[in-house]
């Protein structure tokens, strides 16, 4: 999966997690997501699908805004932050918060006893920033700033084997530093022609303590290993509106990574990608047509002193997708994408001669749309070759472990009648290791949600289900978990034209339930949240 921040790639550490989950709300206009196989728009790993984050642009008259919630495990959460735009041009907003939790229990004793039973809290710091120039009629200058400090507790998933290290008294800890800085250039060459250009350059650091040790180099152990990371991007995008029924996008991107752990996994790497694209949307009457290609090359340098390993990818990735419109309500939508995912840093500091993940994926749908209604049916189907996964511990080498697949049903739907609103989603789906002959790990066959909420006498009222069927936990183990299904209730009333305040309960049942075997998850939880926000 990708997730874009204002069209720039967010981060991801040496085995291509994401960096950055703690985004704040307050700084976000609007959240686009991009379901299924997008390789041929965004490159490299957008296999999962992409998420846009589109950040706020201040407007009108100098404003403040904040908030505080409190919850259970003397959870608290608060935010500050300040916009404006003047008459000149110049447009800003920064913000400031801080959120910690005493937390509960990471695994669960009852099935790890060599868990450490304590608590496992975390404590999250944060700033971000984004000013912007209109310099004339057709030019744009902003910048962007982001600071992230967090530190975290927690228990050592892999103590279910054998390692006489880890005992129900050890504790564990884990750092972590993102710094940011984005610059971008807006030109409106003319009216139908828009340039952007972007540079970003983005650090990151990670330390894991164990017993309160102090990280160091060849201990023996990653646990008190430390991992720093760099990235350096550049992207050059061109929309042009031939006529108002024809767009013509183009592009390149490139992008550096420098990564160095020590401990028990230690490794210096170079991971360069660079890519160029090209995209068609056209519309006939009825008829829908988008084209895009793409090309990409990335390439994994194991820059360690006496070790010059490489890995190189090479990739075409393409998509076709049609639209019939069949009247004023009802439209038919099909599409047939191609993607890649390349091994990680860490992936080729274990196997430098790994392939890249190929996926190809199709689907047929059907929209309708009303006023007030948007629904969609879609069979889809996905098929992977030359997979990549991590084989057990203590080695925690990776391979080409082969084919998988996945076909079924998604059913979305949001619509409002009167004071309520609906959110609906369901997913029938058959997640299947064509290599192994069994289920994909943590991958239920059926999940989905429902959010209902009404307006009642100055009130929001909501509750939302979440719910997912039994998943199987690993390859590597016989361990499963069970469906379930958690209920939230939440209250909110606007107190003036400023100030609101909400009340919600999260898993409101005490539903007991696991997303990776052997791991805790929140019971039942009440939070409180004030907040000031002026109107626009």
């Amino acid at each position: 999966m990708l997730l874009l921040i204002d069209g720039v790639r967010v981060q991801t550490d040496s085995i291509g997690s994401l960096t950055l989950t703690e985004f704040p709300l307050p700084l976000i206009e609007r959240i686009e997501i991009l379901r299924g196989n997008a390789g041929a728009l965004y490159g490299e790993a957008a296999i999962g699908g992409v998420i846009s984050v589109q950040t706020r642009q201040a407007d009108g008259k100098p404003q403040a805004f904040g908030a505080i919630t409190l919850g259970p495990y003397k959870t608290t959460d608060t935010y500050a932050g300040y916009n404006s735009a003047d008459t000149n041009g110049l447009r800003f907003n920064i913000m400031a918060g801080h959120n910690q939790s005493k937390g509960f229990t990471a695994m669960d004793p009852a099935q790890n006893n060599k868990v450490n039973p304590d608590r496992d809290g975390y404590r999250n710091d944060y700033l971000q920033g984004k000013v912007e120039k209109k310099v004339d009629s057709g030019l744009k200058l902003g910048a962007r700033i982001s600071l992230l400090d967090s530190k975290l507790d927690y228990d050592r998933g892999d103590s279910f084997l054998s390692y006489p290290s880890d005992k129900s008294s050890d504790t564990h800890q884990f750092k972590k530093k993102n710094e940011s800085l984005g610059l971008y250039v807006l030109k409106q060459l003319n009216p139908d022609w828009l340039m952007r250009f972007d540079i970003s350059a983005t650090s990151l650091s990670y330390l894991d303590f164990r017993n309160d040790q102090q990280p160091r180099s060849g201990d023996g152990s990653y646990l008190n290993g430390a991992m720093t990371g760099d990235q350096r991007t550049l992207k050059w995008s061109s929309l042009w509106q031939a006529d108002s029924k024809t767009s013509i996008n183009m592009g390149f991107d490139t992008q550096q990574d420098t990564y160095t752990a020590t401990g028990d996994n230690a490794f210096n790497m170079k991971r360069s990608l660079q890519g160029v694209f090209a995209g068609l949307n056209r519309q006939w009457d009825r008829l829908t047509l988008q084209l895009n290609a793409r090309h990409d090359s990335v390439v994994v340098t194991n820059t360690a002193s006496g070790n010059d390993n490489q890995n190189n990818t090479h990739t075409n990735t393409g998509l076709i997708g049609l639209g019939w419109r069949l009247n004023s309500n009802w439209m038919i939508t099909s599409a047939v994408s191609s993607g890649f995912r390349a091994p990680t840093a860490f992936d080729v500091s274990q196997n430098s001669n790994l392939k890249p993940e190929k996926h190809r994926s199709q689907e047929v749908g059907l929209v309708h749309t009303m006023e007030h209604s948007l629904s969609k049916l879609v069979y889809f189907e996905s098929i992977g070759r030359d997979v990549i996964d991590y084989m057990p511990p203590p080695t925690y080498a990776t391979e080409n472990i082969g084919e998988i697949r996945n076909k079924g049903w998604e059913a979305t739907s949001q619509s409002s009648w009167g004071p309520y609103k609906l959110l609906f989603s369901a997913v029938l789906q058959d997640p299947w290791s064509v290599t192994h002959q069994e289920q994909l790990s943590r991958r239920a066959r059926h999940y989905g949600s429902v959010n209902l909420s009404r307006q009642w006498q100055g009130f929001d009222l909501g509750a939302r289900v979440i719910a997912s069927g039994e998943r199987k936990n690993s390859h590597y183990d016989t361990n499963s978990m069970g469906g379930y299904s958690v209920w939230s209730l939440y209250v909110s009333r606007r107190l003036d034209t400023e100030w609101s305040a909400q009340v919600k309960l999260d898993n409101a049942f005490d539903r007991k339930y696991q997303l990776a075997y052997g791991y805790n998850t929140p019971g039942s939880s009440f939070y409180a949240t004030l907040r000031y926000q002026p109107k626009l």
